[in-house]
């Protein structure tokens, strides 16, 4: 129990002490009056025979109740604040927990975590500076990292003006930062002498598990006040977005599949409206029901938006579900450019030109017309000598049989390469006029092509035998004919590579249009890779950077926030943009070669909006039931009470009045 104005409390009681002796102990001297008996009046007897204006002062009930009605104003006079036993120290420290969840909204069209939580900081502040002694409060804002706001002072009005700048942010909530800072800036103030510090952790609990057993909060005392309702008692309605992922299908390269992970915090199944769009057009729209959360843990759901042909440029996954927090209603990527390859053309006679060979123009001519970022034509030698195709995207083989595959993706024209598993013959052998061919007509590599009119004249027959010693590659075939496979597809660790057992000039293949279809199909499927992930984004705790050009000078960023960045500080083209801790989409202004950076939050923890009954500090678990109950005034009891006994008062002299 302490007191807000107990100077004005002992004045008071002071002056009502004084009021009553004065009233129960002076007494007037009273006029001579003859009359014929006193015997009717025995009472006024005691008052007749005394002639001093003072008398001896003698206990009453009227008397107790006279004093206990002015103790108890007095006492609401001195505005008593009863709190718990271990209140505050002298120096205390305000952690003011901005996390995305303290965005959340617990009543509809109410205020946000946050806005409660600085009301109840301001109004514990007034009480500290307020209650009696002089004390020291230091401002902790934190959220994906911590950071002293206003520092020990015993200015009301500085840590008013830090409580109200502590701004917002998406970003999960880093309870550990924020005690080992606070324990730091109490040593730091204090000295031996002086007892602990305490601490007031104004959050409303949910944050990930702290994976320590060291004591976080040795030697400080830490308080939780709890902001919204207890998990138990009620959890907000919320639907979050908390994992975005995108990947090129392993067998079509050209289709992309964006997986989304959804969150449900309300009791019951949810059916939410998501909407897929790329640059601002809308691609897809579905809807998926969430389940409903169970033993105190949200539902979850994933749903699979597949993408044709999907270009460059902003994917994002959205709803406009209104609910209690939204910053997770929205996630997504940059899709990268597609990249234009860089081509090495094997054959013999490497740049040089034979024109009485038509076939070999003709593949140098398809391959020029796909408008590769680079082709380079080098003979077998040349190739060996260069690196075996290092630095390129792809690597096309004419009547050249390389040492062994390339790391990048290739196709062979020609004797195969000798490779662990894959038999070959020596010599190519004559298939018969009119073979029929077979191929895999659903696979990306030839969906598109037709093969009825090929006429293949020469082949070396090749044989896969498959768990032969020392392989490390999958193979399926594509193109087969009476004696066996012509055309395979290799899969050897991260690159595919396409292996035909027959010359471009034993066929009439360069002459039909299927040709340049197959070339084109297949320059797709090779160089862009599946087994990696697709797109580009951020999140709240991780730095975010943009691709800039040589002399770009300033860039911009609009969005949840505003920046200017100094381009010169780009590194080969990269310029560190630092943590955004608000989620959103972000315009680049500038000459840079992004139009836009992703910023997303993705975090279950946050999303889940948890109030848990108990919150780990360390290795130790904070009881927090009181946490939620601030000091309480005790004034407006106090005068209810010296208002019941000023009725009682009232009863007592009215019977004494009747006897």
């Amino acid at each position: 129990m302490t007191f807000l104005s107990p100077l004005q409390g002992l004045l008071a009681a002071g002056l009502a002490g004084i009021i009553l002796l004065v009233l129960y102990v002076l007494r007037l001297r009273r006029r001579p009056v003859r009359v014929s008996s006193i015997a009717l009046w025995p009472q006024a007897v005691e008052g007749a025979q005394v002639n001093e204006p003072f008398q001896k002062l003698r206990p009453s009930w009227l008397l107790l109740l006279h004093a206990l009605i002015l103790a108890l104003l007095a006492g609401a006079i001195a505005r008593p604040l009863w709190a718990e036993a271990d209140g505050p120290g002298k120096r205390v420290v305000l952690l003011m927990d901005a996390s995305a969840s303290m965005g959340g909204i617990d009543v509809a069209d109410g205020p946000t975590r946050l806005q409660r939580a600085k009301k109840r900081a301001l109004a514990m502040a007034d009480e500290l500076f307020r209650g009696a002694g002089r004390r020291e409060v230091c401002v902790i804002g934190f959220a994906g990292d911590a950071s002293i706001v206003t520092p020990f002072t015993t200015s009301r009005s500085a840590v008013a003006q830090g409580i109200e700048s502590v701004a917002q942010t998406d970003q999960p909530g880093n309870l550990e930062a924020a005690v080992q800072l606070a324990r730091s800036a109490a040593q730091d103030r204090s000295s031996e002498a002086d007892e602990p510090a305490s601490a007031v952790l104004l959050s409303d609990g949910s944050f990930a598990a702290i994976q320590s057993d060291r004591p976080l909060a040795a030697g400080m005392r830490v308080r939780f006040e709890r902001i919204g309702p207890v998990q138990a008692e009620a959890v907000p309605d919320n639907f979050g977005l908390v994992g975005i992922a995108a990947k090129r299908d392993d067998r079509d390269p050209t289709t992309v599949r964006v997986f989304c992970d959804l969150l449900n915090t309300s009791a019951n199944a949810t059916p939410v409206a998501l909407t897929l769009s790329v640059n601002g057009a809308v691609k897809q729209r579905r809807v998926v029901t969430v389940a409903g959360r169970t033993d105190q843990q949200p539902g979850r759901a994933g749903v699979t938006f597949e993408l044709a042909g999907a270009g460059e440029g902003l994917l994002l996954v959205s709803t406009d579900r209104a609910d209690a927090l939204a910053s997770d209603n929205q996630a997504g990527l940059m899709l990268p450019p597609v990249k234009r390859p860089a081509m090495v053309l094997v054959r013999p006679g490497g740049a040089s030109r034979d024109e009485a060979d038509p076939a070999a123009w003709l593949l140098e001519d398809v391959l020029t017309e796909l408008a590769p970022g680079s082709l380079k034509v080098q003979s077998p030698e040349e190739f060996e000598r260069g690196g075996g195709g290092k630095g390129a995207d792809i690597v096309v083989f004419d009547r050249a049989r390389p040492a062994r595959l390339p790391e990048c993706a290739s196709i062979g024209f020609g004797r195969p390469v000798a490779l662990a598993g894959l038999e070959a013959g020596e010599e190519a052998e004559p298939l018969a006029p009119g073979a029929p061919l077979f191929w895999v007509r659903e696979h990306p590599l030839l969906r598109n092509t037709t093969l009825d009119s090929l006429v293949i004249g020469r082949a070396w027959k090749m044989r896969w035998v498959a768990g032969a010693k020392g392989v490390n590659a999958t193979v399926s075939e594509l193109i087969s004919g009476p004696d066996g496979p012509l055309m395979m597809l290799v899969q050897s660790g991260s690159s595919r590579h396409v292996l035909a057992s027959f010359e471009l000039g034993q066929t009439n293949w360069p002459l039909q249009p299927s040709f340049a279809i197959f070339l084109a199909d297949a320059l797709e499927y090779l160089t862009l890779r599946a087994d990696r992930a697709l797109g580009r984004s951020f999140t709240t705790i991780s730095p975010a950077s943009v691709a800039v050009r040589g002399s770009a000078g300033r860039i911009g960023l609009r969005g949840p926030t505003s920046l200017d960045v100094d381009a010169s500080g780009a590194v080969d083209g990269v310029l560190g943009l630092g943590v955004l801790p608000r989620a959103g989409v972000y315009l680049v202004e500038g000459d840079a070669a992004e139009r836009a950076v992703v910023v997303n939050l993705v975090d279950a923890t946050e999303s889940s909006l948890a109030n848990p009954r108990d919150v780990r500090i360390g290795a130790a678990t904070m009881d927090t039931s009181r946490g939620g109950s601030p000091p309480v005034e005790v004034w407006p009891w106090l005068v209810a009470c010296a208002a019941a006994l000023l009725m009682a008062e009232w009863v007592v002299y009215g019977r004494g009045v009747r006897t």
